[in-house]
């Protein structure tokens, strides 16, 4: 249990530095800061960054959003409203609202300025554990579900907060959900029992599933914003070694197929040269 404790420990400081390495362009001058911020009195489960890099949003175990200054490392507010351990937040396109999901089963729209609570989006059966806005900001989407319950993955009216859409076909539990740059489709990431991973790909306007693509157990980390990759991220385990080893492949989504591994020394150069994965631009100088 100690080891277990140990390793995530330091994989949440390694995820950390990829996080600001990958927010913050570096010149050859500057040095890189490691800054710890303190301001939730439980676990974080999700942050997330502003468009323009220089605010981020976290929320976790302690029901409560966090917005904060990213180069002064300043709490700017925090958002209460939630009863359950908050799983996902996101930044609207525009920077004046942020977006959360949590084990209450709702979803909350918040403005950013004053703090206040603006919509409660209200539908789903079980857990919320990601939620998006499309990048118009017209549109919310929101998976979720656990062990018990099917995976629901909505859609709504980010105005109004009215569900739009139900899409069916999903498994026990959607962990990533995301909407593509023209919003014409809706992704989502989802565990299914003993067939493990899947992709899974609907039409926004129809409600038709597209494609389903199985895959190895492991985890998603995020989709490109044309919905056509995705990163995979497996722990390995070595006998030889206190840490497992981290597997990450680059995945075309359409195809299931394995474009590039990478290791974690690699993904951090990855993060560096792609902007948080912005146009999943890949640099053979960096990844080789």
């Amino acid at each position: 249990m100690a080891r277990k404790k140990v390793t995530k420990v330091l994989w949440n400081l390694i995820f950390t530095i990829i996080l600001i390495h990958s927010s913050i362009e570096l010149s050859a001058e500057e040095d890189l800061e490691l800054v710890v911020q303190l301001g939730h009195s439980a676990t974080t489960n999700s942050v997330c960054f502003s468009p323009d890099n220089k605010y981020a949003v976290s929320g976790g175990k302690d029901s409560i959003l966090v917005l904060w200054d990213v180069l002064t490392a300043k709490k700017i507010r925090s958002f209460s409203g939630h009863v359950g351990d908050i799983n996902s937040v996101s930044f609207s396109p525009g920077m004046k609202k942020v977006l959360s999901g949590s084990e209450d089963g709702t979803v909350k729209l918040w403005d950013i300025d004053t703090g206040s609570e603006l919509l409660t989006f209200e539908g789903h059966s079980g857990f919320v554990k990601s939620v998006c806005f499309s990048s118009d900001g017209r549109f919310v989407l929101s998976g979720g579900g656990d062990t018990q319950l099917e995976g629901e993955l909505k859609l709504w009216d980010a105005s109004s907060g009215k569900e739009i859409l139900t899409f069916k076909g999903n498994s026990k539990e959607i962990y990533l959900s995301s909407i593509t740059n023209d919003s014409k489709y809706a992704l989502a990431a989802c565990y299914s029992g003993d067939t493990g991973l899947i992709f899974r790909k609907w039409d926004v306007i129809t409600g038709e599933e597209l494609k389903s693509i199985p895959y190895k157990y492991g985890t998603i980390g995020d989709f490109s914003s044309d919905g056509k990759y995705a990163l995979w991220v497996r722990s390995v385990k070595r006998k030889d070694r206190f840490l497992d080893d981290t597997v990450i492949k680059l995945l075309n989504i359409t195809t299931g197929d394995e474009m590039r591994t990478f290791d974690a020394r690699q993904l951090l150069s990855f993060c560096i040269c792609s902007q948080v994965f912005a146009g999943w631009k890949i640099c053979d100088s960096c990844c080789p």
